[in-house]
């Protein structure tokens, strides 16, 4: 009989007669926990991805002040990607009598938006719709407050530069349109073949070039990986990640508490599964020293062990993984009463997850107690008291100690928190040995008062201490965990509170010139009882860093070149935003009426190589200004409040 078939009979057998009964339970119960976070999370996490790609247009999107070259697209479409080409600018519209008005020029090309919907009117005010198409040449969709600027309806002709078009649809909605400072200005979204009839693009035109780019999570990142070596400095790649970072960032911290949580029932199982096995090798000592008796050796003992635990382990991941599976269903059922958004067909991406857990726990927890059969001696035949080679404890706490810490790895990936949750298991797991014993010690002294029942519980108590000390253990670690989440749960949701005030603006209003603030915060006040905070912003090109010219100087990272490769916004304030947190320098305060400081945000600082005490020049209207930086600040984008990389005194 190969080692194979044998152990295909002694799981049969121990099947049918209820051995693997409690092992299997406790490791399909951490399978079915971990695999259905596993899968919910997925689920979650990519329906977030579709909306930030709405937000692009695209899956991905390559950037740049200047013209792309064509290269991309070739390849993209080689790939079998979707792709687009938009061109954005400004112009003065102008139409009716006497219209004129800044607008933001958006130039597209046939299949934009690869990502989201165009929602279009026939017109003011009509009923909204998804446009199958664009534009067509020598027609325009433009937004209300547009039409209302030059007092023009549908069928109407405007002229943008050189070129006349003709009023089709009102755009309601494009997926890409942004807060930044091209959205100042209400936006023509016109057919990119019009663009050469306006002639308005020159030399020193702010435009931005974007080539849009849709397909397969893998072909997408494939032609990520492929394109961003060779993109130039003035080329930027935005991606899902960067386009809904904050809302992806949040879903990860959601993963991985949940995940996390999840570990207390892996913990558990772990230790039941130890258990089990322990009782399991035991009971099978018999046979093991008879087959012994009858030739057989040590390497097909063990080979027979492993390929138990393999099938055990194949079973239990197969098992709990289905049950998982169905039990994220149930969860999006529940969860769909709360989101706005469709949940997306679950995966089979963390399927890997049941696998992982399965292995861990077999392993980790029940592995050395089976190999321990393969020392049974085959005088056990005739002398009970023949036991197999006790095991070494640092052998089977460094194994399971090893496993466990491995899976928390795979799950957390952060050197310092796995560190922190090791440590905190560690020193749980001592004290509750220490009061396990502790306990059995003290319940020895009552083993032989009170009933029959209590003296032959107290007995075993007292026989089996280091059972009994480590289902403390256990338990002392599961509770523990527990009452962990249940403090981490509440600091997360106080964190995504307090990242979004209750006092958050609705609407941002623009373009309001100073005289008129007081006017504006007067109304404010009589109508809702609170006037709304005014903050200046300009824009100006970083010219010098430390004196020295940017084209001459040595950025650290790649997002300094691309920092300074643009124009920024910036602010001048008496007061620090509330949303912002000094880390190093010293504030100019309220009442400053020196020499210009600059305060920079941290991280920007670090791209650029900058510290307190350096100086940054800005070229603003064609005028260069030079300030000490004097201060860097943490900044909390979460904040939704106006935040500036540069700040002036």
């Amino acid at each position: 009989m190969t080692s194979f078939d044998f152990a295909l009979r002694s799981i049969s057998r121990d099947l049918k007669a209820g051995e693997l009964t409690v092992l299997l339970v406790a490791i399909v119960l951490a399978v079915t926990s971990m695999t259905a976070v596993g899968f919910f999370t997925d689920r979650v996490a990519r329906a977030v991805e579709a909306q930030a790609a709405a937000t692009l247009a695209a899956d991905l999107v390559v950037r740049s002040p200047a013209p792309i070259t064509a290269d991309f697209l070739a390849e993209g479409e080689t790939q079998g990607l979707e792709t687009a080409s938009a061109v954005d600018f400004a112009t003065v519209a102008i139409g009716g009598e006497d219209g004129r008005s800044l607008a933001i020029v958006v130039a597209v090309e046939g299949g934009y938006p690869l990502r989201g919907d165009l929602l279009i009117t026939d017109e003011l005010f009509g009923k909204t719709y998804t446009a199958t198409t664009i534009p067509e040449p020598g027609t325009a969709w433009v937004e209300p407050s547009l039409m209302a600027r030059l007092d023009v309806d549908i069928g109407d002709t405007i002229k943008l530069g050189s070129a006349e078009l003709r009023l089709a649809k009102v755009l309601e909605f494009r997926p890409d349109q942004s807060m930044g400072f091209m959205s100042l200005a209400p936006v023509a979204l016109v057919h990119l073949d019009d663009v050469p009839a306006m002639d308005v693009i020159k030399p020193g035109s702010r435009v931005t070039y974007r080539q849009m780019f849709a397909g397969q999570p893998g072909t997408i990142e494939a032609f990520r990986t492929g394109v961003k070596p060779r993109l130039t400095e003035e080329e930027q790649l935005r991606s899902v990640e960067s386009a809904g970072e904050q809302i992806v960032a949040a879903i990860d911290r959601a993963k991985r508490f949940l995940t996390l949580a999840s570990l207390v029932t892996v913990i558990l199982a772990a230790v039941a599964t130890a258990m089990a096995a322990r009782r399991y090798a035991f009971r099978h000592l018999d046979t093991i020293a008879l087959l012994k008796s009858l030739g057989a050796t040590q390497s097909f003992i063990q080979r027979s062990m492993i390929l138990q635990l393999v099938l055990i382990v194949a079973g239990t991941a197969m098992v709990g993984t289905t049950l998982g599976f169905y039990a994220q269903e149930l969860l999006g059922v529940i969860a769909a009463r709360y989101t706005p958004f469709e949940l997306p067909v679950a995966s089979m991406r963390a399927s890997y997850l049941g696998l992982l857990t399965a292995t861990t726990i077999a392993v980790g927890f029940a592995l050395p107690h089976l190999l321990q059969l393969r020392t049974t001696p085959p005088l056990r035949v005739l002398r009970h008291d023949a036991a197999p080679a006790p095991l070494s404890a640092t052998l089977v706490y460094g194994i399971a100690i090893g496993a466990l810490v491995a899976m928390i790895w795979s799950i957390v990936q952060e050197l310092k928190l796995l560190a922190a949750i090791v440590a905190g298991l560690l020193l749980t797991a001592g004290i509750a040995v220490a009061a396990g014993w502790a306990l059995v010690r003290f319940f020895t002294r009552f083993r032989g008062g009170g009933g029959i029942a209590w003296r032959y519980g107290l007995a075993n108590v007292s026989r089996r201490g280091g059972e009994s000390v480590a289902q403390i253990v256990a338990f002392g670690i599961g509770l523990m965990v527990l009452l962990l989440l249940t403090v981490v749960r509440n600091d997360i949701l106080d964190e995504w509170r307090q990242s979004l005030p209750e006092d958050a603006p609705n609407y941002f209003m623009l373009n309001i010139e100073p005289e008129d603030w007081g006017g504006i915060a007067e109304l404010f006040e009589a109508e809702m009882g609170q006037a709304p905070d005014f903050l200046p912003f300009i824009r100006g090109r970083v010219s010098k860093l430390k004196g020295i010219p940017i084209d001459e100087y040595e950025f650290p990272r790649r997002e300094g070149r691309q920092f300074v490769g643009r124009e920024s916004n910036m602010t001048w304030a008496a007061k620090m935003p509330e949303s912002n947190r000094l880390v190093a320098g010293e504030w100019w305060g309220e009442d400053y009426s020196g020499e210009l400081q600059v305060s920079l945000a941290v991280g920007m600082a670090r791209n650029l190589g900058l510290e307190v005490g350096d100086t940054i020049s800005m070229n603003v209207g064609g005028e260069e200004i030079t300030a000490p930086i004097t201060s860097l600040r943490f900044i909390n984008w979460d904040s939704l409040s106006p935040n500036f990389y540069l700040m002036f005194s």
